[in-house]
């Protein structure tokens, strides 16, 4: 937990004194305190990075690791879009000599995965390309989406996906992980999270309906919940829905 500490510490405390107003207005807390929205502020402040990419390394082996273990990608090439520092791409692809692919996030962010996938062996197999997802993505026959649509509005996830549809190959498999939220209002570890992603950048937590609506709107179909864990996060997989 401390890279996670750390990075919220420094950059979510202080705009979460505004979750009232973010309740009155429907305005980010990021947008209230740092007069832009979050994205915009971490590449307005790069020395926050660091702390993200450690975070996202936290959530990596902590919360997410029981849902990942063991778990094999499709086959093909792999693009994981918004990868941070790479730790996901890295624990699923480090014993598999013949994979290929790409890492894509910004590029203060994608700077971090370096060190990362160097250190799993990963340097000569996996690129790491800095670019804005929602321009364009590689082409390739698998892609990752590691915690990355929780951030975005339904408007923003449905762009993201759209762009992975326009550029995957014939037959092409998504891997989605995610926390998914049961349909119903019991209890559950994700919410702590969807109150962090409204607040913080006006993303949300979704339940499998959701993400069914969201994939079949962008021209994916679910093939269904791969894994799931105690820490709420699950492995959903989709494919490229032929025209």
């Amino acid at each position: 937990m401390y890279g996670t500490a750390l990075f919220w510490m420094e950059t979510h405390y202080a705009p979460f004194a505004a979750l009232t107003e973010v309740l009155r207005t429907g305005r980010t807390a990021s947008d209230l305190v740092n007069g832009m929205p979050f994205v915009e502020f971490l590449q307005a402040h790069p020395e926050h990075v660091p702390a993200l990419a450690a975070a996202m390394a936290d959530v990596t082996h902590g919360a997410q690791s029981e849902v990942l273990e063991g778990y094999r990608l499709p086959p093909g090439t792999v693009v994981d879009v918004g990868g941070a520092d790479g730790s996901v791409l890295a624990a699923l692809v480090a014993d598999e000599p013949d994979r290929r692919g790409w890492l894509l996030d910004l590029p203060p962010v994608a700077a971090t995965a370096h060190d990362q996938l160097a250190r799993a062996g990963l340097a000569d197999r996996i690129e790491v390309l800095g670019g804005d997802f929602f321009e364009s993505v590689p082409s390739a026959q698998v892609y990752l989406l590691s915690t990355v649509l929780h951030d975005w509005t339904d408007e923003d996830a449905l762009r993201i996906l759209g762009r992975i549809r326009a550029a995957a190959a014939p037959g092409a498999r998504l891997v989605v992980a995610e926390v998914v939220l049961p349909d119903g209002d019991e209890p559950h570890l994700g919410k702590i999270s969807d109150l962090t992603m409204l607040a913080m950048v006006g993303g949300r937590e979704r339940t499998r309906s959701d993400f069914a609506g969201l994939l079949a709107r962008s021209g994916f179909v679910l093939d269904g919940v791969a894994r799931s864990s105690v820490s709420g996060y699950s492995v959903l997989e989709a494919t490229v829905r032929e025209v």
